[in-house]
C-alpha cells in the first residue's frame, strides 16, 4: 500500500516524498529519505524518475529509541501519578528555597479545601496558621538538611479558616536535576485532642492532689507513679526519697512486723488491681 501511494503521486506528474526501507547486498537493511521527482518529455508524459535519497538509518534508529523511551516514560509517569493520587496521606512537594509548591496529590487538595489551580499558586507558608508559620519553617528547613525526618503535631490550616493537627514525614526527591522536599501530610487531629483531653484532665488530678489533706499514692507494684505532697508534711519524708524507695513505707512500722505487713500490703494491692493502684491513708 506504501509503494502504491508512491508510484501513484510520481506517475500523476507530483513530487513524493518519504521514508524506504531497502536491503544492501550483503542483506543488512538500511534507512533512506527519499525525494522522487517525475521527468516528463516534450508530451507532458512521463518519462523518467529523478530520485535524491540520503541514509538515514542511524538518526531512525535514535528516532525510535526516543519515542519508546518516551512511550515508557509516559506509562511510568501515568503508574506513579495514579499511585500518588491513590495514596491514604496528603503530599506536597516544594521548592527548598521560594517554599512554593511544585506538585501535590488529590488527597492534599481534599485535606486543604483548595483547587488544583489554587494550590499552584500557593507556598509552604500559606497552609500554616499565622502564628505557628515560623516554627513550620523551621522544620521544613531542618528536613531539608536532614536534620530531623518527621516534624509532629503541626497545625495546618485549611482554606476555610479551619486548622487540623498533622505529622509531617519528609523525604528529598530529584526531579529534572533539582532536589526538592516531598512532604508526607498525616492528620492526626484526633489524636493530638486527646492528648490535650489528657493534659487537661492531669492538670486536673494535679490540682486536687495538691489542695487535699489525705495523702494517696498511685503505684504499679514495683514503684510509685505518683504520692500527693502532703505526704512530706504527715510523713516527714520527702517525696523523692519515695520515688528512689518505695518501701521507705515501712520504715514507719515496728521492725518486728515489717515483715508481715509487707506480705499483707502485698496480696491486698494485687487482689485491688491488675494494672495499678491507688491508695491513701
Amino acid at each position: 500500500e506504501y509503494y502504491q501511494q508512491l508510484w501513484g503521486t510520481i506517475l500523476e506528474g507530483k513530487i513524493w516524498r518519504g521514508e524506504l526501507k531497502n536491503k544492501k547486498k550483503n542483506g543488512q537493511t538500511y534507512w533512506e529519505s527519499a525525494t522522487i521527482a517525475p521527468v516528463q518529455n516534450d508530451s507532458g508524459e512521463v518519462s523518467h524518475f529523478i530520485a535524491i535519497k540520503e541514509d538515514i538509518t542511524s538518526d531512525k534508529l535514535f528516532r525510535d529509541e526516543k519515542n519508546k523511551l518516551l512511550k515508557a516514560l509516559s506509562e511510568s509517569e501515568k503508574r506513579f501519578r495514579t499511585i500518588f493520587d491513590r495514596a491514604v496521606d496528603g503530599i506536597l512537594i516544594a521548592d527548598p528555597k521560594t517554599k512554593n509548591f511544585l506538585e501535590f496529590n488529590q488527597k492534599a487538595i481534599d485535606m486543604l479545601g483548595y483547587t488544583s489551580n489554587e494550590l499552584k499558586k500557593l507556598s509552604v507558608y500559606d497552609i500554616f496558621p499565622e502564628d505557628s508559620v515560623e516554627s513550620a519553617i523551621a522544620e521544613f528547613e531542618k528536613q531539608m538538611k536532614g536534620e530531623i525526618q518527621i516534624a509532629y503535631d503541626l497545625p495546618v490550616l485549611r482554606k476555610n479558616g479551619a486548622i487540623f493537627y498533622a505529622d509531617i514525614n519528609s523525604s528529598h526527591i530529584e526531579i529534572e536535576g533539582k532536589i526538592y522536599l516531598m512532604g508526607m501530610f498525616r492528620d492526626v487531629t484526633e489524636k493530638h485532642e486527646a492528648q490535650k483531653e489528657l493534659m487537661a484532665s492531669e492538670e486536673k488530678f494535679r490540682q486536687l492532689a495538691e489542695n487535699i489533706s489525705e495523702v494517696f499514692w498511685i503505684s504499679d507494684f514495683s514503684k510509685v507513679l505518683y504520692l500527693s505532697p502532703i505526704f512530706e508534711k504527715v510523713w516527714g519524708i520527702s517525696v523523692k526519697e519515695v520515688y528512689k524507695n518505695p518501701n521507705i513505707f515501712f520504715d514507719a512500722v515496728y521492725e518486728e512486723d515489717r515483715e508481715k505487713v509487707f506480705q499483707i500490703d502485698s496480696q491486698k494491692t494485687q487482689k485491688e488491681s491488675e494494672n495499678g493502684v491507688l491508695g491513701h491513708v
